[in-house]
């Protein structure tokens, strides 16, 4: 399996994040579970700003109202 879609599915299995919509070679989207969280926001809200956290060979970006919200984008070396 390769490591892209390796850490997709770890993902998939989190009990604290789920996949709203996944391209697997582009990006994807991940939102944690949160009675607060109405849904996915919007990856061109710009609001993808304040750090970033590394999941997996990913590296994502936490919205800075929410902080629930990641757009995922694979690591380039």
């Amino acid at each position: 399996m390769p490591l892209l879609e390796e850490t997709v599915s770890l993902l998939e299995k989190s009990s604290h994040y789920w996949l709203d919509r996944c391209d697997y070679w582009k990006f994807c989207v991940i939102t944690e579970h949160s009675a607060a969280n109405t849904g996915p926001i919007d990856q061109f809200t710009g609001k993808f700003d304040v750090f970033s956290r590394k999941v997996g060979v990913f590296t994502g970006k936490i919205d800075d109202i929410t902080g629930m919200a990641f757009l995922i984008t694979e690591q380039s070396e």
